[in-house]
């Protein structure tokens, strides 16, 4: 065991989450645990989602993985802990104080989860789940998107899903009425996040389910209860908080508006769009029979050659920068981590691989050694 549990922090989806200490660097970390005895198929595959899309993304603004592991029949999952806590106690403590939150750091909220959530969309993930709760803040108060744990990974010939997964007050008309959905149910949950960043209230707030229910398909919401922000910014929510979904904004439409376009080049955010690496995510690993054999899959996720995938677009345009720069042609075949050489012998080889991109190949190479770098770093 190399962690020292300290206090639980929360609870997930289907797992509880504790803070804990790494015993040999002092980190803090924060660990899911999920007991698999009476865990039924459908959140069997949660857990497997979850390791799924966290080992494999490579989002600044979505929680960093760091390991996995199978002890006392219960997957444990490692990520990096964010020490400020998540947007739902930063609303009930700006509501208790009487103090609005600054339209500045409103935009630097939403912006982030912007790109988290167009992140995900990209790699044909649905959150399903967003709501304040699940949006962390580092120490820096950047967001760290969080608890993927029912996420669902659409392959590449599915457009839809049917599942009523979510939080109530978050969910999209067509998730409360059971129909099918899209990337957008997303979109209609952001919407409802934004609109409590500027209110510090939700977005529909009733009694029971039958009232939330009715409200939401109504789709009607206060903007006066939003403050004295600019209209640029309350001007965003009637474009997701749209109750028939087909006129609802994708992140692809939001992402293109000009007043997104602005706000993202004032903060240089484009360059974390721009150079974004989308992973191929395995979704090929196969669902436990047994208890003992989560301890193998837990392995799976933990390999290097498991968790560093790109998908094939993105091997394509890399490699078409580089036969432009032939002056570099080893790169592609010398960025597999070999993990049979000692860390420091291959830190220093990706530190001299990192001098020749710069000299010769386009950002995003460079970018994704200072990624390898920095992973096994961490390892040591």
């Amino acid at each position: 065991m190399e962690y020292n549990i300290l206090e639980e922090v929360g609870r997930g989806s289907y797992g509880s989450v504790y803070k804990a200490k790494h015993k040999t660097s002092g980190k803090l970390y924060a660990i899911k645990r999920i007991g698999v005895t009476r865990c039924s198929h459908y959140e069997k595959n949660c857990i497997l989602n979850e390791m799924r899309v966290l080992s494999t993304h490579r989002c600044p603004f979505i929680v960093a993985f760091k390991s996995a592991y199978f002890l006392d029949n219960a997957v444990h999952i490692v990520t990096e802990f964010a020490i400020n806590g998540d947007l739902h106690k930063l609303f009930q403590t700006s509501k208790q104080a009487g103090k609005r939150l600054d339209e500045n750091q409103i935009w630097n909220f939403f912006l982030q989860l912007c790109v988290a959530v167009d992140y995900l969309h990209k790699i044909k993930v649905i959150h399903r789940d967003l709501k304040p709760a699940n949006v962390f803040l580092d120490g820096n108060s950047n967001i760290k998107l969080g608890d993927v744990g029912v996420a669902k990974i659409m392959r590449s010939y599915m457009m839809y899903g049917q599942t009523q997964v979510g939080t109530p007050l978050y969910m999209s008309p067509e998730v409360l009425k059971r129909e099918r959905y899209d990337t957008r149910t997303d979109v209609w949950s952001l919407g409802c996040i934004l609109y409590e960043m500027m209110s510090l209230t939700p977005a529909f707030v009733c009694q029971n389910m039958y009232q939330l229910r009715n409200h939401v398909l109504s789709g009607k919401v206060c903007l006066t209860s939003c403050g004295n922000y600019t209209n640029a910014l309350a001007s965003l929510i009637p474009k997701m908080i749209c109750v028939n979904y087909r006129h609802r904004a994708d992140m692809k439409t939001l992402m293109k508006l000009v007043v997104i376009k602005e706000e993202l080049a004032k903060r240089n955010l484009h360059d974390i769009i721009n150079n974004a690496v989308e992973p191929q995510i395995n979704v090929h690993i196969q669902m436990p029979r047994c208890h003992s054999d989560w301890t193998h899959v837990v392995k799976e996720f933990n390999s290097p050659s498991n968790t560093i995938r790109l998908s094939e677009s993105n091997i394509m345009r890399m490699k078409n920068v580089t036969e432009k720069k032939s002056a570099f042609p080893t790169l592609f075949t010398s960025l597999r981590i070999r993990p049979k050489r000692p860390i420091s012998e291959e830190i220093k080889r990706f530190e001299d691989l990192l001098i020749e991109a710069k000299k010769h190949v386009e950002n995003i190479e460079a970018k994704l050694i200072e990624l390898r770098i920095k992973e096994l770093a961490q390892r040591k």
